[in-house]
């Protein structure tokens, strides 16, 4: 097996040489002027690449400046979308979100022009990808911008059942404070005019008032725990809804019930004293109120999970922009040190070319002409024996060797009759 190997590479190095033999053996025989033209053509052409290559890649590296900056412009562009979000999140004022949505569409459109920018099949995916990302953030705003509207309608529906609730209250509480006032001003009447006279009917009717007195009093004392209840559950409420839920919602739940409890406590204590249609609306504004409350804290919930995943999307397009900018930034840096690498290989290849063409040319002519110079030397001298070298040149070597040769063999000729001419005398 290593001998067929060897032999075989034998061969390729054999042919390789006899082609090189038959490329200096043409190169030989071109005319002077020829050589050295072929010379400076291989040089300029050399020095022709080395400059397309500079040039190639001071426009790669202008473009991908340009791309870079792009991309810096897009970065800047969502970092003002994501200040915007971050303001509407906590203001809840859904203006904003046209500001958005048009700083989305400008986005966009700033990403499209980046994707006909870019030549490479992957970086062109990668601004697709972003493009899917841009959408995929507007969809989220979208979501929580439909939970906002949701949540106000539920939250005007809660103030509104609040309001219904206060005014049953207030109501309640201002019926018994006024019949507490009446009661007690007709409870003293009887009781003074018991104690005047020994009648038992009276004095029967004073325990009788003092009891109903009692109860109303109680009824009063009630309707007070119900708004003291109330006020301490709106209380709640706006901590809970407005000042960015600094109580529990079990909490406000807790509030809820207590109210409630309340509200059926002072429909027992009232029982019977003509308040059962205060009562009953109290209990059906509180009852409403949970109701919404529920509502409410339900597209509360929602609001937060599509808040969640605005914030997600924008992360997500924001790594889409520092992924693509740092590829364009690591291809700059490799683009660099392959022009670097190319200016370094094209130029050591112009010098070592123009070393080579100097060298062949040199030793094609001052070889040739040093032996030309030694037999022309030997023939004036007049050795006719001598060799005329470079005879089967293509050159103008080869024409000065012929015309040597002409020389010689006249001078041998003019020897020959000078021989003869010597022999007749």
């Amino acid at each position: 097996m290593f001998k067929r190997n060897f032999s075989v590479l034998w061969v390729k190095v054999s042919v390789v040489r006899s082609a090189a033999r038959a490329v200096f053996r043409w190169f030989a025989n071109l005319r002077i002027a020829v050589r050295v033209a072929l010379g400076f053509v291989a040089v300029l052409v050399l020095t022709g690449g080395v400059a397309f290559v500079g040039w190639n890649a001071l426009q790669t590296y202008a473009h991908q400046v340009a791309v870079t900056e792009q991309a810096n412009a897009i970065t800047r562009e969502l970092n003002g979308i994501r200040h915007q979000e971050a303001a509407y999140r906590a203001s809840e004022d859904r203006k904003l979100v046209a500001e958005i949505t048009g700083g989305l569409d400008g986005l966009s459109r700033s990403i499209g022009v980046l994707k006909d920018t870019l030549v490479r099949p992957e970086e062109r995916t990668m601004a697709e990808d972003m493009l899917a990302k841009v959408e995929a953030y507007r969809s989220a705003l979208q979501s929580y911008d439909g939970v906002l509207s949701r949540k106000a309608d539920t939250r005007k529906a809660l103030d509104e059942a609040s309001a219904e609730m206060e005014k049953a209250v207030e109501a309640a509480v201002e019926a018994l404070g006024a019949k507490v006032q009446t009661m007690r001003e007709e409870d003293a009447s009887i009781r003074g005019k018991a104690a005047e006279g020994q009648d038992a009917a009276l004095k029967e009717a004073a325990l009788k008032s003092s009891q109903e007195l009692a109860r109303v009093q109680e009824a009063f004392e009630s309707a007070n725990r119900m708004a003291s209840g109330l006020s301490r559950l709106i209380v709640d409420d706006h901590r809970y809804f407005r000042a960015g839920s600094t109580v529990p919602i079990t909490a406000v739940r807790t509030r809820i019930i207590g109210a409630l409890d309340l509200v059926n406590a002072f429909s027992e204590s009232a029982d019977g004293l003509g308040f059962d249609e205060t009562s009953q609306k109290a209990e059906a504004a509180i009852m409403k109120y949970m109701q919404n409350f529920n509502a409410v804290e339900g597209n509360t919930s929602i609001g937060r999970l599509a808040g969640e995943g605005m914030k997600t999307a924008a992360a997500d397009l924001d790594a889409s922009v520092a992924e693509i900018r740092n590829a364009i930034a690591a291809e700059m840096v490799a683009q660099k040190g392959w022009a670097e690498q190319m200016l370094a290989v094209g130029a050591a290849a112009a010098l070592l070319m123009g070393s080579l063409m100097a060298f062949l040319i040199g030793r094609g002519i001052s070889r040739p002409v040093g032996a030309m110079t030694s037999a022309m030397e030997r023939l004036a001298s007049g050795d006719l024996t001598v060799e005329v070298p470079a005879r089967d040149r293509g050159d103008e070597i080869g024409q000065m060797s012929r015309a040597v040769q002409v020389f010689k063999e006249n001078g041998k000729e003019r020897a020959r009759m000078r021989e003869e001419q010597e022999e007749l005398r």
